[in-house]
């Protein structure tokens, strides 16, 4: 939930900086200056009426979303539209099907239709070159959102990005179990895809902050933040691990998804279990 939170507040700094960049611009046209005496003759240009200026349509945006009804990334749509309303931007929102081929599609698409501003929002930065170079090349206004490693970020020429370093939320996890769990605990971690910069950098977290001595992770499972995946791996560990408030083993699940934590509810409700016991 702190994710999704901290994504919204970042999408709406995004659109209220644009746009706000664009009214300052139109704020701070100097005044028309007086007319001249009547012994000055105004020039048949001065005396017309100014031309409508390409600069008052509504800015139009595109926003390539890496999966566009996933929990995680569902939220934005919403929020982004809600915000481009009242900013009066023209939002077009595309689903990328966690597909970055389609989302080179969408960059290109907006590039020949000459939309004033792309924001991509990538499965992973890994995969993620071709997009950022057409998009480099064009010269169009564009930034990344997600959560992301700022190194990787880096290395990639991602100029503009708005989210947290993928780190955050590991630090964030591993420190709630030390809070709950001050003495250690028996984990297990429905993770998301193997080889994932948000997988690889919340367990890189977990590896620094969480003593292996006090807390002891009994499995580990890629998952592919699909829900249902998440289900049928939750179900193996119950039956093989049990519950510890039921006299087995498992003192905490770690999901690495809210998307996926629906499926590790429906394991434990399928097997007599409430969330409270865990």
């Amino acid at each position: 939930m702190k994710k999704i939170i901290a994504l919204l507040i970042v999408l709406v700094m995004v659109f209220a900086g644009i746009a706000g960049c664009t009214q300052k611009e139109v704020s701070e046209t100097p005044p028309a200056t007086e007319q001249p005496p009547a012994e000055e003759p105004q020039t048949q240009e001065e005396t017309q009426p100014p031309e409508t200026s390409q600069d008052e349509k509504p800015l139009r945006f595109m926003l390539s979303n890496a999966y566009y009804t996933a929990p995680y990334c569902a939220a934005y749509n919403s929020a982004a539209e809600a915000k481009a309303k009242e900013l009066g931007v023209e939002l077009t929102i595309l689903d990328a099907q966690g597909n970055q081929q389609i989302a080179l599609e969408h960059a290109n698409q907006a590039i020949a239709e000459k939309y004033d501003g792309f924001l991509y929002f990538p499965a992973d930065v890994d995969g993620a070159m071709p997009i950022i170079e057409a998009l480099n090349d064009s010269g169009i206004a564009w930034l990344g959102v997600n959560a992301f490693d700022g190194e990787r970020i880096d290395e990639v020429g991602m100029k503009y990005y708005f989210g947290p370093d993928s780190k955050s939320h590991g630090v964030s996890m591993a420190n709630a179990i030390k809070e709950m769990f001050p003495d250690g605990a028996k984990l297990v971690a429905i993770e998301g895809t193997a080889g994932h910069s948000q997988t690889v950098k919340i367990n890189e977290a977990f590896g620094e902050l969480l003593d292996p001595a006090k807390y002891e992770f009994l499995d580990k499972q890629d998952c592919n933040f699909q829900a249902e995946v998440a289900m049928t791996k939750m179900t193996d560990m119950i039956t093989s691990l049990g519950l510890a408030s039921k006299g087995g083993r498992i003192d905490c699940i770690i999901s690495h998804d809210g998307g996926m934590l629906t499926g590790i509810i429906s394991a434990l409700e399928a097997a007599g279990y409430k969330p409270g016991d865990v």
